[in-house]
């Protein structure tokens, strides 16, 4: 029967009706583009904080000099599974140098690598690898070496050389040459983990002369930073005559781009709540005007013997129905560019609407519960 009612009263008052979910349609249609610039700057900041590469170079105190520093090999252990930089930092790479007995008593220098942006580059004698072997492969999980073509003679028929360390030669390990390099230069190239290994309990033996890594999780940058400042200082000029070592943080553009995003999604939200507030005045202000213009009708149904519950119930269903109109309009039509989920759009309608049908009770109850005589007097 309610429904009855409902239908033809909308169809008496169609512009009210319309008026209400044009209403509905603006105030929502604007709520959710907002709604959804929000979510897309918080999808660029997420972005960034996934995707951006900060890079950490360790220097001298001063930030001039990056190679061919003297780092002691213990800095390694600080990297390590339970060292004090070990949640903080990934991607290390360096350049480590020590010194080895090779069938024989000639020391030969051995670099120790770990990515494959560390494999040096030898522009004036480029590295020659056997088939099927490449950058990648030096540090990868098999025990390989890169060696001078004049330590071939003691690679064996198999493509294995023996490593010994000095002075008596106690420790040592067996490694797969996969290629080798002309140069004076006797060097071996060897996988970080690998020479570890071999210097296992030896580390204060091996000296770092490059040192990078990039920052594990940029959320937590500040607590990075922190961590990096209890052994390595700010790389700055003015720490001309310090014997600690510098650290060079390229972090600028990555916190700049943050607190623009940052600054982006506050002044969104700002607005957002200012027209959530305003949305529900506005519509507030429409229903009240609109069950207001039917007081005299309101009266009448009451005088007739219409329950409370009826009246309530017919007023409710009819703003309901302005309301999803405007509502379903307003979704269809900022979908394609908000891109908001699907959850997060139902809440935000179902939000709004649960405000104006409580605006709507409020608006009946304050029109029905004066005296009905004086509203029909004041009809006539």
């Amino acid at each position: 029967m309610i429904f009855k009612y409902v239908l033809r009263s909308l169809r008496s008052r169609l512009w009210e009706a319309l008026s209400l979910a044009a209403t509905v349609f603006l105030c929502l249609a604007l709520f959710l583009a907002i709604h959804g610039m929000i979510a897309q700057r918080q999808a660029e900041l997420d972005g960034v904080y996934q995707n951006t590469e900060i890079a950490c170079v360790v220097t001298d105190a001063t930030g001039n000099i990056r190679n061919g520093l003297s780092i002691p090999g213990e800095y390694l252990s600080l990297f390590h599974e339970g060292g004090a930089l070990h949640d903080h930092v990934k991607g290390i790479a360096c350049h480590a140098t020590a010194s080895f007995l090779l069938l024989g008593e000639e020391r030969i220098p051995l670099n120790l690598l770990n990515t494959p942006d560390a494999v040096p580059l030898f522009a004036e004698n480029p590295i020659t690898y056997f088939d099927g072997y490449g950058d990648a492969d030096l540090v990868g999980e098999d025990v390989v070496a890169i060696i001078p073509e004049n330590l071939t003679s003691y690679v064996t028929t198999d493509g294995m050389l023996t490593l010994s360390f000095p002075p008596r030669g106690e420790s040592s390990m067996t490694v797969r040459v996969i290629g080798t390099y002309s140069s004076d230069v006797s060097a071996i190239y060897l996988s970080l983990d690998a020479g570890q290994k071999l210097l296992e309990g030896s580390v204060n033996k091996v000296t770092l002369s490059t040192l990078s890594f990039r920052v594990a999780d940029n959320r937590k940058l500040n607590e990075t930073k922190m961590a990096l400042g209890e052994y390595f200082v700010a790389a700055d000029p003015i720490n001309q005559g310090s014997l600690r070592f510098g650290l060079w943080m390229d972090d600028a553009a990555f916190v700049d781009t943050v607190m623009v995003l940052e600054r982006s999604i506050a002044l969104f939200v700002l607005f957002r709540t200012v027209l959530w507030v305003l949305s529900l005045c506005v519509c507030f202000l429409v229903i009240f005007l609109i069950v207001r213009r039917r007081r005299a009708e309101l009266a009448i149904m009451r005088s007739m013997g219409c329950s409370t519950f009826l009246l309530y119930g017919q007023i409710l269903c009819e703003m309901t129905f302005c309301f999803v109109l405007g509502a379903l309009i307003a979704s269809l039509a900022t979908s394609a560019t908000t891109m908001l989920p699907g959850d997060e759009t139902v809440n935000v309608i179902g939000i709004l609407l649960g405000g104006c049908l409580i605006g709507t009770a409020g608006s009946v109850t304050a029109v029905i519960s004066g005296d009905i005589m004086k509203i029909l007097k004041g009809k006539e």
